[in-house]
């Protein structure tokens, strides 16, 4: 359960900087809209991933017998947090 959670943490993150990645470049050139799809579709899937990674977050917590260091903790929620806040902000 701890692998599938830091997992969908890595992936949430990495599609979290593609994102940011791909905001800047068509804030460069508005003209791209492949650009501008593939953003959105990048935004969209961080968020699928980062409710998945919450939920896994929570399981991880109730199985362990140890639970995970806080830090390790408030790192995975704020990375699975961002993409659905930000879908909520716009």
């Amino acid at each position: 359960m701890t692998v599938a959670w830091t997992v969908s943490v890595t992936m949430a993150l990495i599609c979290d900087l593609i994102a940011a990645m791909m905001h800047l470049v068509v804030r460069l050139d508005h003209e791209l809209r492949g650009a501008v799809l593939f953003k959105e579709l990048v935004l969209y899937s961080a968020a699928v991933i980062g409710v998945v990674s919450l939920v896994l977050a929570l399981v991880a917590y109730r199985v362990r017998r140890t639970p995970p260091p806080t830090g390790v903790i408030v790192f995975g929620v704020c990375v699975a947090a961002a993409p659905i806040l930000a879908l909520i902000v716009r």
